[in-house]
């Protein structure tokens, strides 16, 4: 490429091999993503599967740098790393995801009947899972925590959408940490 008396460079390139000299910066860079670009990069990397190749050896470079010490569990996933009583799940020792089995065997059946019963609809704000489409789904919600009855009945499960589901976690977190304070 040849550069000639008037043509417009971008801010910060140096050279027109695209390499930048010593003490600039790329002119993207710190600049905030608007979200209709978001949304294209969003679209652009739908359905790609990275290859297994790939997923090896970034799992292989993780681990490496883990042994080494260059990678470190940091901030809260510490915390509960250190002492997983900390955590917001942890009843009585037991596992949130192992044990007991989580909810039951046949507990796409009994979701299946709890949706149908709410219409697929949210209880709480009333969003139906066509305005949620196909990149949300609805949420069954136990009224009362199962880890603490180990009640799938129909008359303790709800359909929430996913954010009136998390408001409803964490209040009821709040009222359990307000209980043992």
């Amino acid at each position: 490429m040849v550069i000639k008396k008037g043509d417009k460079l971008r801010k910060g390139m140096g050279k027109t091999d695209g390499s930048f000299k010593k003490g600039r910066v790329p002119w993207n860079k710190g600049k905030e993503i608007s979200q209709k670009h978001r949304e294209s990069l969003r679209k652009s990397h739908l359905g790609y599967k990275m290859p297994e190749k790939q997923k090896i050896k970034i799992s292989e470079k993780l681990k490496k740098m883990f042994k080494e010490g260059k990678l470190k569990i940091t901030g809260v996933a510490k915390k509960y790393h250190e002492n997983p009583k900390n955590h917001h799940r942890y009843i009585d020792g037991r596992s949130y995801n192992v044990a007991p089995r989580r909810y039951c065997d046949d507990w796409k059946k009994i979701r299946e009947l709890v949706l149908r019963r709410d219409n697929r609809t949210c209880q709480d704000c009333g969003i139906s899972q066509e305005i949620l489409g196909k990149w949300a789904s609805l949420h069954i919600h136990h009224i009362q925590p199962f880890l603490e009855t180990f009640d799938n009945s129909l008359g303790n499960l709800i359909t929430l959408c996913p954010s009136c589901h998390r408001k409803e976690e964490s209040r009821i977190e709040r009222e359990r940490r307000m209980v043992t304070a």
